[in-house]
């Protein structure tokens, strides 16, 4: 049985981190998130990309929750959007 890419993006001992979708969130894109794999990739995170507010549910939609980017996944966006690199220092 062939496992679907888009449905897994966990590699064997990797997680991997949806850059787009976090971005989404620090933007105010995404103010509200269901519980996918990319969403408990963020939460589960160490330290946690994300948090979520349980008690702040989508007025649309109850099974999505408010959530926003914590401070840890903020540098890691800013990391990303201006990596250094060692190639320049030669």
């Amino acid at each position: 049985m062939a496992k679907s890419s888009a449905l897994r993006k966990v590699e064997k001992d990797e997680l991997t981190v949806d850059m787009k979708l976090l971005s989404e969130i620090a933007l105010g894109k995404i103010r509200y998130i269901a519980k996918t794999q990319d969403a408990e990739i963020l939460l589960l995170h160490n330290p946690p990309l994300i948090e979520i507010n349980i008690h702040d549910p989508d007025p649309s939609d109850k099974t999505r929750v408010a959530c926003r980017v914590t401070t840890d996944g903020a540098a890691l966006l800013t990391a990303h959007q201006n990596p250094v690199s060692e190639e320049k220092h030669n």
